[in-house]
């Protein structure tokens, strides 16, 4: 049985036990130091107690009565205990396993707290790393940059130095070519004054020498003259002074006084002779004063040219000198650029090996220490993964153990038990936390000395940066040292290389001055040797000259006096002959005047009008080729019969006459066509003044121009003038001229229209095909009809334009034909047709106007010349026609039906042609296509000026020739 409450035998028994024997479990289990390791809690050991010796409780001296009692109770205590210290027991491991459990699950945080700060070590190392690498590849960057700038900088300079090297060379040349141009031109300036003066010696050389030939020539003038007068009294001496008879007149007075004149002409002719060889003599010198002034020129220009190519030499020497320079300061300007390029060239190699070597070496020191770090915190997360498990096997092998030995004693006491199991607890739990916070220290330790390491790291790497920074620093600085090296010294070189140009320059300049001092003074010498020998030369010539005029006079001058007054002697005819010869003269002139003049003028105008020539051209033209033409021809004659008059060659003066008075004819012609119409309001007397006034002038005029002007053949000519024109201003004779002139023109007219005709192949006959006239009504006009008062005669309306029809028809019905005008040249007429006027009834109609009186009918009509018949006038008409068609000159023509609604019905045409009696008309009518084909002429008339009743002729066609056209200018072909 237990004992009663309060009784704990059990307890006192197992104190006493305890004290006797070892200390019990719990102090095991206060000497665990590691927490276990792994991740969950291992299940709690069961707690096997020993069984109890209760026997061995039991006190030796205990009561056999009590002991079996004691023993029952203590064992059933036992059992109780037994339950409670296993469950505490269980509790106790399972709590501290959990504990250790705690400490395990520390690991993961520890890790991570070594891990981040393994990353944030290597992360600040690697920041370290693109730090310092940043700023050592800033630090060469700043550098090249710097170097960069400093090679631009140099470079920039050397640019600069360079353009002030070219620049002061092109200057040094440029001044150099400046000067040696300006001393160039001032030697050709003197040049030209030395040349300007010499021109100016030599003329006064030459009119020295002229003067000295005609002095000379006037001396032997002088001479001649009086030889002459001497042999011309010799003469004079044998005159009788009287008439040999009436038809000789002073015939031997005459030939004496021709031998005289003859004399005195031969005299004055050497004279003029002799002058005129000194003028011969000074215009051979003057001819040879270009050769002269050319020598000067040729001299001139020879130092002028030698002043070019000196000038040019110099300017080469310039031109060599500045090439020179600028490729050598070219290629200095190279050398250094080339220098700076080498230098940043170097600088860069240099440079980026560093960067390269010393990036490398922070990335590799970098690395090493990264993979200490790395290495260290592997060694200190070893560690303490080594410190947790070891902790956590020693916790559980001290539970363990705590639970074998506590199975291996006997059931303890609870309340010991539970107070071991605390204190073991506590302190068990005390170590666990001391072990955790060991840990923590332990890892925190672990992250801050990779930090440490880091930031070591970081300093290392910042020195060796810094180093490497120091290293690019001192690179840099002498590679900029040797750049400015470079620079200083290219601009010294290139300083050096404009100074020796200008030296240069100036070289050239001071050789190009000492030549043109030498060519100067060679033009000099030149002059003055030139000017000798042109005073040499010419002393000897004006002596030969005098020499030779002097020997003319007395050698050759008596022999041409005795000629040429046998001449003159011969020459001499006697009075008979004088008189028929100005008959003969007179009359050719007036023939020429009156038909052969006026006939060629109007051919040539004629011509000129059918060629296209104007009315006002044409007779222009007809005036001045038709008066050059028989000018010419009238000379001839006239200088002919002189001849054969005088004894002279019949040909003696031909050509030199001909050209004469076709000069004069032209001229005259030309004078009188212009004064043509400006005379026309003149009276009679005044045209003949005109005429003559006009014929003097071109007679004085030609005869001044070809030396025979004189008093007396201004005389002849103005007696000659004064007939001719008083003939020719005769109205017979103008009548006769204008015969003349129309028969010319229509000649000359006919000629050159026939000659285009065949040259163009248009406007000749049958060119516009088949023609018929209206002859009925063209040229007997239109009969009136049955209802008309006039029935059956003549309507005095359309058509009757031939004369030798319309007149007879006319008269024989009772119509009264007058003329109004005539062209007594042509014939053409305009006739004044009158009748009766009858009404309706046939009565004649009072005129109220004259009391008793009727009134008239009346029309004028332009007329055919009576020469020209049915045929001919239907040839004018188809002529005119043909030519109107073909467009030639003078002609006009309107076609049918040229307006959009066809009209006009009937063509209009008008054209100049020649009549059978060679006279020219203007022709005009209207046509229309003919039934059968071709062209139907319906009308045609002479032109005339029917309002004005005048008949005009055709423009330029009838002229009044001034005499003084045909009047040749009195030259003396036999002087």
């Amino acid at each position: 049985m237990r004992p009663p409450a309060g009784d704990h035998p059990l307890k006192s028994l197992r104190t006493a036990h305890r004290e006797s024997h070892a200390p019990p479990p719990a102090a095991k289990a206060a000497e665990l130091k590691h927490p276990p390791a792994g991740g969950g809690v291992p299940a709690a050991p069961a707690v096997m107690f020993a069984d109890t010796d209760v026997e061995a409780l039991l006190p030796p001296d205990i009561h056999p009565k009590r002991r079996q009692p004691m023993v029952d109770a203590i064992t059933e205590e036992l059992a109780a205990d037994r339950v409670t210290a296993q469950a505490s027991v269980t509790a106790f491991v399972t709590d501290r396993r959990a504990r250790t459990a705690e400490l395990s699950a520390l690991k993961p945080g520890l890790t991570a707290t070594v891990t981040a700060a393994n990353a944030a070590a290597l992360t600040s190392i690697d920041q370290a790393v693109r730090a310092q690498v940043g700023d050592v590849r800033a630090a060469v960057r700043d550098v090249r940059t710097g170097l960069h700038a400093q090679a631009q900088q140099a470079r920039a300079q050397v640019e600069s130095d360079f353009a002030a090297s070219l620049a002061a060379i092109r200057a040094a040349t440029g001044e150099g070519r400046g000067q040696v141009q300006g001393a160039s031109t001032a030697a050709s300036g003197r040049a030209g004054v030395l040349e300007s003066g010499q021109i100016t010696r030599l003329g006064g050389r030459y009119v020295q020498v002229e003067g000295q030939f005609r002095t000379v020539a006037q001396n032997a003038g002088s001479l001649a003259v009086r030889e002459a007068a001497s042999r011309a009294t010799a003469y004079r001496a044998h005159k009788i002074n009287r008439e040999d008879s009436f038809l000789d007149g002073h015939l031997t007075d005459n030939r004496c006084d021709a031998e005289a004149e003859a004399a005195e002409k031969v005299g004055a002719a050497y004279r003029d002779g002799l002058g005129k060889e000194a003028d011969k003599q000074v215009d051979a010198l003057r001819g040879r004063r270009p050769t002269d002034e050319a020598a000067v020129h040729h001299l001139a220009d020879d130092a002028r040219g030698s002043l070019q190519g000196v000038l040019g030499h110099a300017f080469e020497g310039l031109t060599g000198a500045e090439t020179q320079s600028l490729d050598n300061a070219r290629t200095a300007r190279a050398a250094v650029l080339d220098t700076i390029a080498e230098t940043l060239r170097t600088a860069e190699v240099a440079l980026t090996r560093h960067e390269s070597s010393q990036v490398a070496a922070i990335q590799a020191r970098a690395e090493q220490h990264k993979q200490a770090v790395t290495q260290a915190a592997g060694t200190a997360l070893h560690a303490l993964d080594q410190a947790v498990q070891t902790a956590v096997d020693d916790t559980d092998t001290g539970l363990t153990t705590l639970v074998t030995e506590l199975g291996a004693a006997g059931v303890p006491d609870p309340v010991t038990l539970d107070q071991t199991l605390l204190d073991t607890g506590v302190q068990l739990d005390t170590r666990l936390a001391q072990l955790a916070d060991e840990l923590r220290a332990q890892a925190n330790q672990a992250g801050q000395a990779l930090h440490t390491n880091a930031q070591a790291t970081a300093d290392t790497l910042r020195q060796t940066a810094t180093a490497a920074v120091t290293a690019a620093q001192h690179t840099g600085a002498g590679s900029a040292d040797s750049l400015a090296t470079a620079k200083s010294r290219g601009a010294e070189g290139l300083a050096d290389l404009a100074k020796g140009h200008r030296q240069a320059v100036d070289g050239v300049r001071t050789g190009h001055d000492s030549a043109v001092t030498t060519v100067l003074g060679g033009l000099s010498t030149g002059f003055d040797k030139l000017d000798t020998a042109f005073t040499d030369g010419a002393t000897r010539q004006v002596d030969a000259v005098r020499d030779g005029l002097t020997n003319a006079v007395h050698q050759d001058m008596p022999a041409a006096i005795s000629t040429e007054a046998a001449k003159a002697r011969a020459e001499v005819q006697p009075r008979w002959k004088s008189v028929l010869k100005w008959v003969v003269i007179i009359a050719i002139v007036l023939v020429v005047a009156i038909v052969l003049g006026p006939l060629v003028i109007g051919a040539v105008t004629g011509a000129a009008a059918a060629l296209g020539a104007s009315a006002g051209a044409a007779g222009l033209i007809g005036m001045v080729v038709g008066g050059a033409l028989v000018g010419a021809a009238t000379s001839a004659a006239t200088t002919v019969v002189d001849n054969a008059f005088s004894g002279r060659d019949l040909t003696t003066g031909l050509g030199t006459a001909i050209a004469v008075g076709a000069l004069g004819g032209a001229l005259g012609g030309a004078a009188s066509g212009l004064l043509a119409g400006p005379m026309q309001g003149m009276t009679q007397l005044a045209r003949y003044a005109a005429q003559v006034g006009v014929d003097m002038v071109v007679d004085t005029g030609i005869n001044a121009v070809t030396g025979n002007l004189s008093w007396e053949n201004f005389g002849t000519g103005l007696l000659m003038s004064a007939l001719v024109n008083g003939v020719t201003a005769h109205p017979r004779v103008q009548a006769v001229q204008h015969g003349m002139t129309s028969r010319g023109y229509g000649a000359g007219f006919e000629t050159a229209a026939g000659a285009r005709t065949f040259a163009t192949k248009s406007g000749g006959p049958g060119s516009a095909g088949p023609i018929t006239v209206d002859a009925a009504h063209v040229n007997a006009g239109d009969t009136a009809g049955p209802n008309s008062p006039y029935g059956g005669t003549w309507d005095m309306k359309g058509g009757g334009h031939n004369a030798n029809e319309i007149r007879p028809r006319a008269a024989s019905e009772g119509i009264t034909s007058a003329p109004v005008d005539v062209d007594p040249v042509t014939g053409v007429a305009i006739d004044k047709f009158t009748r009766p006027a009858l009404d309706n009834a046939g009565n004649t109609i009072p005129d109220p106007n004259q009391p008793g009186g009727i009134k008239i009918k009346e029309i004028d009509k332009s007329l055919f010349s009576d020469t020209m018949d049915r045929p001919e006038i239907a040839a004018a008409a188809t002529k005119a026609l043909e030519l109107a068609i073909a467009g030639t000159p003078q002609t006009t023509h309107t076609p049918p039906g040229t307006h959009p609604n066809g009209s006009p019905s009937n063509g209009k045409f008008s054209a100049i042609v020649t009549t059978a009696d060679g006279h020219p008309i203007r022709v005009e009518g209207y046509y229309r296509p003919a039934a059968g084909g071709g062209w139907e002429i319906t009308t045609v008339y002479p032109a005339t000026d029917l309002p004005a009743g005048k008949v005009v002729p055709v423009p330029g066609s009838q002229v009044s020739v001034p005499g003084g056209v045909f009047t040749p200018p009195d030259y003396d072909s036999g002087d």
